[in-house]
């Protein structure tokens, strides 16, 4: 049940809101360019870098959305699926966009989808939890 509230809370949040236009960021982890995508959820984080606390000494993730229709990258969904077992190894993942860089740290995937796309290619969608962020 607390998987698919995410996924709806993910879908939501992600939808676009008409006159405001949802950034796309180049996407690198390991090493490894993953190519464009849309990116939601960076509006969670404070000016801090990070997700506000709900009490004391607690740690607060966020969840960030990665989309894209693509035909030839790599799929950020091959990550996804390989960092299932290593359930307790974080990440950081690598975005970037018109000179703007941002560092989105300790990174796991928490849900992920990819399917054949009308367009040809694929479409895949990608939610990762992350604590915080540097700018």
């Amino acid at each position: 049940m607390l998987k698919f509230i995410l996924i709806l809370c993910s879908i939501f949040a992600c939808t676009p809101i008409p006159g405001k236009q949802i950034k796309k960021y180049l996407v690198e982890i390991g090493g490894t360019d993953y190519g464009m995508f849309e990116v939601c959820g960076l509006e969670n984080f404070d000016e801090n870098g990070i997700t506000p606390p709900m009490g004391m000494g607690e740690k607060r993730y966020s969840t960030v959305t990665f989309s894209r229709h693509f035909v030839t990258q790599p799929s950020l969904y091959l990550w996804a699926w390989s960092r299932k077992r290593k359930k307790n190894l974080t990440q950081s993942i690598y975005l970037s966009s018109d000179g703007e860089k941002i560092v989105l740290l300790e990174c796991q995937p928490l849900a992920w989808m990819i399917e054949r796309s009308q367009k040809g290619g694929y479409y895949e969608k990608i939610d990762v939890t992350a604590i915080g962020l540097i700018l």
